[in-house]
Order: structure tokens, then sequence, then C-alpha cells
């Protein structure tokens, strides 16, 4: 199970945005190796058997997942259009990619906001310097990435806006 995940006993379906903003292909066992158990599944003899994770990670990201067995694709349910750092915190391998916002761009903008990805992360090399180590990511998602890099490294990364640096 991944650091910093909580698997939720009683899911609040009214946070997430209603469909599913991306469809992935991945395999069952990556999903059981990066997840452990589902939270849920339907019974297996049924013609479409799936598997549910509803899960808050420590960044506030919500997210469901309905995976299914038969067909191998994965429904990403959020509650913000931060795709990829939903798959970032999923760290499974993900093909065949389908986003709503390509598919249907009129309902993508009718439920939710983009993020802005204009966020970058920093990572401190000395005498107060930084060096930029990620770019074009959304606020969360790089607050978030942030704290995973100090966390995994001991050394101090942050994110800021590009013209946020002088700061810093």
């Amino acid at each position: 199970m991944r650091e910093g995940m909580t698997k939720l006993r009683a899911f609040p379906r009214s946070r997430l945005i209603e469909v599913p903003m991306a469809r992935v292909r991945t395999s069952e066992l990556s999903l059981f190796q990066a997840l452990g158990d589902p939270t849920a599944a339907t019974d297996p003899i049924e013609s479409d058997p799936r598997l549910y994770w509803d899960i808050d990670w420590a960044c506030g990201m919500v997210m469901g997942l309905q995976f299914h067995q038969l067909t191998e694709e994965l429904e990403i349910q959020l509650d913000a259009a931060d795709v990829a750092h939903a798959l970032r915190h999923l760290g499974v391998p993900a093909y065949d990619m389908r986003l709503l916002r390509l598919e249907d761009p009129g309902r993508f903008i009718e439920l939710c906001e983009p993020p802005e990805l204009v966020w970058e992360v920093w990572k401190e090399v000395g005498a107060g310097r930084g060096e930029r180590v990620h770019l074009r990511l959304g606020a969360r998602d790089a607050e978030c990435y942030a704290a995973e890099l100090t966390a995994h490294t001991g050394i101090r990364h942050w994110a800021a806006r590009p013209t946020d640096q002088e700061r810093f």
C-alpha cells in the first residue's frame, strides 16, 4: 500500500466529479501491489466483475477507482481534474489512456475547472540557490510532489510559480 494513502470505508461520493476524468488499461496485479486489497468488489460471477478502491491521499486528493476485471479498464474519478497527479500517486502502468477533457471537452468544462499547470518544483542546491526539477504541474500536485521529494531525499524541495522564484 502506498504511503500517505487512506482507504475509505464510507466513501463521500459527493466529493467526486460525477464522471471519470480518465480511463486507462492496467493489470489487476499492479493495482493489488500498489493499493492492496480493494475497498469493495462485485460478485466474481457477474458478467462485468469489478473491483473498487476509494482513497483519500495525504495531500487531500480523493479518488474513486473502478476496475473492470475482464477488460482491465480502470475508471478514475477524482475530486478535481488533476489526472497527472492521480496517476503519479497510483504508480501503476497505464495504457490506452482516454481523458474526458479530450473525448468530451464540452462535458469536461461543464463539470470542472482544469488545473492551472503553471507550477514548478524546485530543490535547494546550497547557499539559498534552487534548481528546478519539475514543471507544468497543478498547485496541489506541485505541493504534494515537493513534500514527497523532501521526505524521500532529505533535501528541501518547494513548489512555486515561475514568477515566484525571486522570493526563494
